[in-house]
């Protein structure tokens, strides 16, 4: 090898501590960017999604909703001041607003 690429076996932590983005919604301004990320808890061994917020101007993300369920399909109300999802949060699958 070169010295710049090593070779190893993929492990459980690293499957674990793979995050996958989907469903990216830009904000009615432009500010913002919503989206999910999913994971595979490893407590539960299922997979978890939550929706995530991204600054524009700054670049930094946070995640908006942290509810240990399936937070998917995240979409803005016109006026930008809340955010429409669905959750399975309650037990089936509904849909939720978080301002």
């Amino acid at each position: 090898m070169d010295g710049l690429h090593s070779q190893r076996l993929l492990t459980p932590s690293d499957i674990h501590a793979i995050k996958l983005v989907s469903d990216v919604r830009f904000s009615p301004g432009g500010d913002d960017v919503a989206y999910v990320q999913t994971i595979l808890d490893q407590e539960t061994d299922d997979y978890q999604s939550s929706i995530a917020l991204v600054s524009i101007s700054t670049g930094e993300s946070r995640r908006f909703t942290v509810a240990g369920a399936k937070d998917t399909a995240p979409r803005w109300a016109p006026s930008g001041d809340r955010l429409a999802f669905l959750s399975n949060r309650s037990g089936s699958k509904q849909i939720w607003t978080i301002p």
